[in-house]
């Protein structure tokens, strides 16, 4: 009867493991953690989410492939800053849960569709790493040159198979660890490597995040789309520009100045004084376009508005003023059409701005 009890027990023990996604690694910890996530999901969350996270199907939290597809790191960082309507959940934002609690639900989630969570393997890794890896390479695994284990490259270019292996049998002048590390120890080590670079990246994109907000949402918008021929949504257009290409730079403390980097000198030094017209329905569309305008160097005298339609945006002037450095560089950024017609005194040119550019800015 022992014997049947203890086989019955042992049988329930490995189902809980393989239900929950659960590796043995840090079983005790791991988990106390699910049931605990369980708890501030069906708290926090599933009344949005639903019960098995598969009420949105924008973000369907039964799906291995889609956590998989997010990683731990930026699962943490969308619970604990928000995204979109979602709001943020760390107490650092106002929130309700600490470190330890995002952990817990996101190894909920994780379980729910058969996934282990990194974030927890990667306690155990941290541990593991800190006793037996960093009197070598470092509390940030970047002290060897051609081993940066804090570089998402280095550990992009090898499979969890090939750091496992050189861990425990060791490789050119790395010693084994097979001796003094136990194999899922060892796969802990992978996972704290992994997960620590991933936060890091999902540090420096939250820090983007706050100062794209701060600096440049009113002129580029909440997707980066606002402005014609300068996509910051587009992959394509991002990765034609490089890092810096262009020399956009963020100004602190001056949010309205997010074009400083298109700054022309010899735009500001013609002193073309322009006077924006706003046709369409959308009030404030002349200030916010004059702020951009005033920053690349063209000086804006006044706005007016006026009842007669145009499609889009017009840049008018004579055949002189257009050809001007100030006309030229708001047909680009605008995406303006040119028309050559004599305007009123004291302007060089007007800015006509029209109810589909307004929709598109």
């Amino acid at each position: 009867m022992r014997n049947k009890w203890l086989k019955t027990a042992l049988g329930i023990a490995i189902l809980a493991i393989v239900v929950t996604g659960c590796s043995v690694v840090g079983n005790a910890q791991t988990l106390p953690a699910v049931a605990e996530g369980k708890k501030l999901y069906s708290a926090e969350c599933s009344s949005c989410h639903g019960e098995k996270g598969d009420r949105l199907p924008i973000a369907p939290l039964n799906s291995k492939e889609f956590l998989n597809s997010r990683g731990d790191a930026t699962l943490m960082t969308v619970v604990s800053e928000g995204k979109g309507t979602m709001q943020a959940f760390s107490k650092e934002r106002g929130g309700p849960w600490n470190a330890d609690a995002i952990r817990s639900v996101l190894a909920y989630i994780s379980s729910m569709s058969g996934r282990t969570s990194s974030s927890l393997l990667a306690d155990e890794g941290r541990k593991a790493f800190q006793e037996s890896c960093s009197r070598c390479h470092g509390a940030e695994g970047d002290r060897i040159p051609i081993a940066p284990l804090n570089a998402r490259g280095f550990l992009e270019g090898r499979t969890d198979s090939e750091l496992v292996k050189t861990i425990s049998e060791g490789k050119g002048v790395m010693p084994a660890f097979s001796k003094e590390l136990k194999d899922e120890q060892v796969r802990a080590v992978v996972s704290y490597l992994r997960y620590n670079v991933d936060m890091k990246v999902a540090g420096l994109a939250k820090a983007g995040r706050d100062l794209y907000m701060g600096n440049c949402l009113s002129c580029h918008g909440e997707r980066g789309d606002r402005i014609p021929n300068i996509s910051l949504s587009s992959v394509e257009y991002l990765e034609k520009l490089g890092d810096g290409a262009d020399g956009y730079s963020v100004v602190p403390d001056k949010a309205k100045l997010a074009f400083e980097g298109l700054r022309d000198d010899l735009v500001f030094a013609e002193e073309m004084k322009v006077v924006i017209v706003n046709t369409s329905k959308k009030s404030g569309l002349a200030n916010d376009i004059g702020q951009i305008a005033t920053v690349l160097g063209v000086r804006i005298i006044g706005a007016q508005t006026s009842s007669e339609k145009i499609n889009g945006c017009e840049i008018r002037g004579e055949k002189s003023e257009l050809k001007s450095l100030s006309a030229r560089r708001m047909v680009r950024i605008f995406d303006c059409s040119e028309v050559n017609v004599k305007v009123t005194s004291p302007q060089d040119l007007e800015l006509w701005l029209g109810e589909s550019f307004s929709k598109r800015f």
